[in-house]
């Protein structure tokens, strides 16, 4: 192992077999398609791969020349920062040329198709898509009606890329310490944070525009006191009528401020952050949780509806997103 190349103490496998690499890599990323180019050299693949909370690290190259095609990529924000050589990054028919220097930044919604030279190799940052959208959600106040999509360039030399670069440096090496188990897991979530919100700080988003507006602060005091009863009662059943004597306005009225302010009703906003508690619940899930026990616990008695309702938004079944954990 090259211990010049980035978490050389965290390889997570080294093949000479592009089917076995083929396998390897999908565990890691998402399913794609792998082919050599016909200039390729000798093909020798290596990932390193250093896990925070939901999030990753990941060191990987191919030692020669490919070509790889992803569907969606569901699951997460691929930052991926150019360690050496160079590729061609297409996105909704939109050709990046990235190298050190310019990173890509590829959606979870987005197809993509690269072209690696032979001696490029990727430093890749992996974030959770429910971390960075919960976040999102937070600072905008209320849940996304669209999905979370950046432009492909991310210039390194900007203000916004060098400081993502020393986030990512210091979350680096916080993993290469041996850190005391007390200590390691709050903080490596805290990192994973930090990231999350760094990242929502790159201009180029489709979100960008409610972040410089401070939407919440002109949010009415009957939303904010529902958020809040809502948030610190997820457990419960809850109604329009409790909110209603919670804020003090009659239901029709706050209809009408969720629907203008939150862009729904506010059943369906509780629906959502029942559904979000439930996904986290899962995502960390320890081998006496099922699926059943948790959907009951947040208040979703029909249990085929709420599998729909969870499959729509998370793309995926309750019980994929269980046995992944496990």
């Amino acid at each position: 192992m090259n211990s010049n190349v980035p978490l050389h103490q965290f390889s997570r496998f080294s093949s000479t077999n592009v089917d076995e690499t083929l396998r390897n890599v999908t565990n890691v990323f998402c399913p794609h398609q792998f082919e050599l180019l016909e200039h390729a050299r000798s093909f020798a693949a290596q990932l390193n791969e250093a896990k925070f909370s939901q999030s990753a690290l990941v060191y990987i190259s191919y030692g020669t020349a490919v070509n790889i095609q992803t569907e969606q990529l569901g699951n997460c924000f691929l930052i991926q920062v150019p360690w050496q050589g160079q590729a061609e990054v297409a996105v909704e028919n939109v050709i990046t040329h990235i190298q050190p220097g310019i990173a890509s930044v590829v959606s979870p919604e987005q197809a993509m198709n690269m072209r690696w030279s032979n001696d490029c190799s990727f430093f890749t940052v992996r974030l959770d898509r429910q971390k960075v959208e919960r976040k999102l959600s937070q600072l905008i106040g209320h849940e996304l009606h669209d999905p979370l999509t950046f432009d492909t360039k991310f210039d390194l030399t900007t203000a916004e890329g060098k400081s993502w670069m020393n986030a990512v440096n210091f979350a680096k090496q916080q993993l290469e310490l041996p850190l005391n188990p007390i200590i390691a897991k709050p903080l490596l979530q805290q990192i994973e944070d930090t990231l999350c919100l760094m990242l929502l700080q790159l201009p180029h988003h489709n979100y960008r525009d409610k972040l410089n507006v401070g939407h919440d602060n002109v949010t009415p005091r009957s939303v904010k006191r529902a958020r809040d009863y809502i948030h610190d009662n997820i457990h419960l059943d809850i109604s329009l009528e409790q909110l209603a004597m919670v804020t003090g306005v009659v239901p029709s009225t706050l209809n009408k401020h969720f629907s203008h302010f939150i862009g729904q009703s506010p059943m369906k906003y509780i629906r959502g952050q029942k559904l979000a508690a439930v996904h986290e619940v899962l995502q960390s899930s320890n081998e006496n949780v099922s699926v059943t026990d948790v959907a009951i616990k947040y208040g979703f008695n029909h249990l085929g509806r709420f599998a729909e309702y969870y499959k729509r938004r998370y793309g995926e079944r309750p019980s994929d997103t269980l046995q992944r954990s496990k």
